[in-house]
């Protein structure tokens, strides 16, 4: 399925974003097989997260349904922007940072027994994208996650190790550690890539910083490792890690509320943002008004911006005068969360008609509704008053629809014919 690609409004790993701290619950109630996040801190504009989840075949189609529908009802609580992009997008992502991965040569202990741990590395992910937005650098974070079953043999060989170092020191953090990696092997979890990046340009001059805060990371976690034990190697542009590099997969073990725990160190829970020149957080809106159609007639749903009464007076009048139904929203408050009702309304709808202005590109409620549409494979018909063009985090995804201008010769009759032979279409599946 497409990628999804989160504009934030707050930085990576400070408490901004109120409305994501549903997001890692989302994503382990979907239950997909893999998923891919790739955060991106830049010195210039926003941060993003790129997602890219995959479910078994049998589920691939609802699910990722089900999934980019949840996902547009989260973004109604204003802290990012969710748009749909290509799977090569986020490819071309990764290759424009040097990705950092951790492993440890073979372990041992005093008694010669071997031993192997799983190093998490969130903690330190969060840090390393504080610190470039500081140095002024472009930073990433990917974690890549793939279900893995639980190992209770592997665990066991762990046994011998644990009991030697509870013997040795019952507190002490080897003990801790091994214990942590035996309680993830033997149950269901993920299997974790996880690389810290820098762009490339940027990495010969930042190298030196990002090797010395995973040093501190893991002194601090695993302080009875020699730091000379540790290996620091960057992937290949396209992510792989060479086989000779890949000495311990249980490095790369996690427990199953790790996903959760990247999106929360990563996207830590504050203060709702407030919606866009009102001052306070969105604010119910009210059920979306019924459908005054016999049942069965196939309509048009019309999209449009609070601010574009006019407009909207004038598609409706050439509408009717068409005698095509149609249906819009009416009482809606600027701001409003999402509604089941209106969900039901677009999903029953035969065509999508855009009223696309300025106000209606820059609302996110507008936005919303046109990207739910198209989630729906609903036949759009972009229409606009005068000359217009898609707006920034539009035109991915739009950018082959052209947009039908009412203000030419014939604007309206060509506007109103695509109407006519979608609902056409529609109608006699």
């Amino acid at each position: 399925m497409p990628g999804v690609r989160l504009t934030l409004t707050g930085p990576l790993g400070e408490p901004a974003h109120a409305s994501l701290a549903d997001l890692g619950a989302l994503l382990a109630v979907m239950e997909p097989d893999e998923v891919e996040l790739f955060f991106v801190a830049r010195c210039r504009g926003p941060a993003e997260l790129l997602i890219n989840a995959r479910f078994s075949e049998t589920r691939q189609s609802d699910a990722s349904l089900q999934f980019r529908t949840a996902l547009l009802k989260l973004e109604g609580e204003f802290s990012f922007d969710c748009d749909w992009v290509p799977d090569q997008q986020l490819a071309h992502c990764r290759d424009r940072f040097t990705l950092l991965h951790v492993r440890h040569d073979e372990l041992a202990l005093p008694s010669g027994r071997p031993l192997s741990l799983v190093l998490p590395i969130a903690a330190a992910a969060g840090a390393h994208l504080r610190q470039a937005r500081l140095v002024q650098v472009d930073a990433a974070y990917s974690a890549r996650f793939r279900r893995r079953d639980a190992a209770p043999e592997r665990a066991r060989g762990l046994v011998p190790a644990l009991a030697e170092l509870t013997e040795r020191a019952p507190g002490g953090a080897a003990a801790r550690a091994v214990r942590r990696t035996f309680d993830t092997v033997r149950t269901r979890g993920w299997t974790v890539r996880e690389e810290l990046g820098v762009e490339q340009p940027a990495w010969p001059a930042q190298q030196s910083r990002v090797h010395a805060l995973l040093h501190e990371h893991l002194a601090k976690e695993f302080g009875f490792v020699p730091p000379q034990l540790w290996r620091l190697g960057a992937s290949s542009a396209d992510g792989s890690v060479p086989e000779e590099e890949d000495v311990d997969p249980l490095s790369d073990c996690r427990e199953p509320g790790y996903l959760t725990e990247v999106i929360e160190t990563m996207l830590p829970a504050g203060e709702a943002p407030a919606s866009p020149g009102t001052g306070t957080r969105n604010v119910s809106r009210p059920a979306a008004r019924p459908l005054d159609l016999p049942e069965g007639t196939p309509y048009v749903f019309l999209s449009y911006a609070h601010a574009d009464q006019e407009l909207l007076a004038r598609i409706r009048a050439r509408l009717g005068g068409q005698g095509i139904a149609h249906w819009h929203d009416s009482g809606i408050s600027p701001g409003a969360v999402w509604d089941e009702s209106l969900e039901a309304r677009i999903r029953g709808a035969s065509a999508f008609l855009a009223c696309v202005t300025e106000h209606y590109q820059v609302s996110r409620y507008c936005r919303r509704e046109l990207k739910f549409a198209d989630l729906l494979h609903k036949p759009i018909v972009p229409v606009a008053p005068t000359a217009c063009v898609w707006a920034p985090g539009l035109s991915m995804m739009f950018q082959e629809i052209q947009i039908q201008r009412l203000d030419v010769p014939g604007g309206w009759n060509e506007a109103c014919a695509a109407i006519t032979r979608a609902l056409t279409t529609r109608s006699s599946r």
